[in-house]
């Protein structure tokens, strides 16, 4: 198994809301800050493996409708962009608590192995995208969107 190239920026994050829960559990309130950093962008968790076959992504965007996404798939990465929209307008003042996240995203995520960019397939069911492509190691494909039907 080939591990993927480590992305600093994606290991900040997960230090980031680990401080701030650690914060929460211990004070209940907010961490040094960090939260802020982490409220400014809505970062998708993602899980990507391989099999013999295929590597599949699946990326938890929560309350984004999937006419709201663009996948843009790559021979070895994958990004998904979208946006989430605010429920509804709350003063600061009446708040106790504010974790979910609105606005835009884009995460890329870097593939184990080449793909066949022509034939990815996605599905989008519960909040979850699913992208399914076969492995191809001689692809040089350009990238291309991949329409979730």
């Amino acid at each position: 198994m080939k591990l993927a190239k480590w992305h600093p920026s994606e290991e900040f994050g997960h230090f980031a809301d680990e401080i701030d829960r650690w914060f929460e559990e211990r004070f209940g309130g907010r961490g040094p800050g960090l939260m802020h950093w982490r409220e400014r962008r809505m970062r998708p968790w993602a899980d990507v493996y391989e099999t013999d076959e295929e590597v599949v992504v699946k990326m938890e965007v929560p309350g984004v409708k999937k006419e709201d996404l663009e996948i843009t798939l790559g021979e070895r990465e994958v990004t998904v962009s979208g946006e989430t929209q605010k429920d509804e307008e709350v003063s600061e003042a009446g708040y106790h608590r504010r974790e979910r996240r609105w606005g835009s995203f884009m995460r890329t995520v870097p593939l184990p192995a080449r793909v066949a960019v022509a034939e990815a397939k996605a599905s989008f069911k519960d909040g979850v995208l699913e992208l399914r492509a076969r492995k191809h190691p001689e692809e040089k494909a350009a990238k291309r969107k991949v329409e979730i039907p």
